[in-house]
């Protein structure tokens, strides 16, 4: 991320045309996941993990619909409910580790909602966290995993020459 930033501009309106077409980013949240990545990429810890943690779920969700998989359950009553992050990291676990593969979905669970890990999520979300926790390596981390799930969705080699051309063509680097 320092390297990224020591080397390249990285403008808004770049980041905010790859949230477009990401989809583990859900529709309507580009913008706010662009602000979340450009804070992550200047080194602003505190409003990076503010914005990009508690979106972890929902961009898992839109993965499993983008697969064509049931993010709810029928519950007591027959009221249907979303299931939650952990039932998500287990039912339908092979969807996502075919797009993001076992290891980076194992490392979603301990940093994010393992009960032996920090957990950063649920921290954040109730207000747990103290001041300088979003400076340390867990929500460093934790952020960083967000701009990864991000961008790896769009890494695969038949995807990445029409998106760098559309990026190119609609934002400012076509200037």
């Amino acid at each position: 991320r320092g390297l990224i930033s020591q080397r390249f501009v990285v403008n808004f309106d770049v980041l905010e045309k790859i949230c477009a077409i990401s989809p583990f980013v859900p529709s309507g949240s580009e913008r706010a996941f662009a602000r979340g990545l450009q804070f992550f990429l200047a080194g602003g810890d505190l409003a990076a993990a503010m914005i990009l943690v508690p979106y972890l779920e929902a961009g898992l969700r839109a993965m499993v619909g983008v697969a064509g998989r049931s993010d709810t359950k029928i519950a007591t009553g027959g009221l249907e409910e979303l299931i939650g992050l952990t039932a998500m990291l287990a039912q339908p676990r092979d969807v996502l580790e075919t797009v993001f593969g076992p290891a980076l979905i194992f490392a979603i669970e301990i940093v994010f909602v393992h009960d032996f890990g920090p957990k950063v999520r649920h921290s954040l979300c109730h207000g747990l966290t103290r001041d300088g926790a979003f400076f340390s390596e867990w929500y460093i981390y934790a952020c960083k995993l967000m701009y990864s799930l991000t961008l790896l969705p769009l890494l695969g080699p038949d995807h990445w020459s029409a998106i760098k051309a559309a990026i190119i063509a609609e934002t400012s680097l076509s200037r």
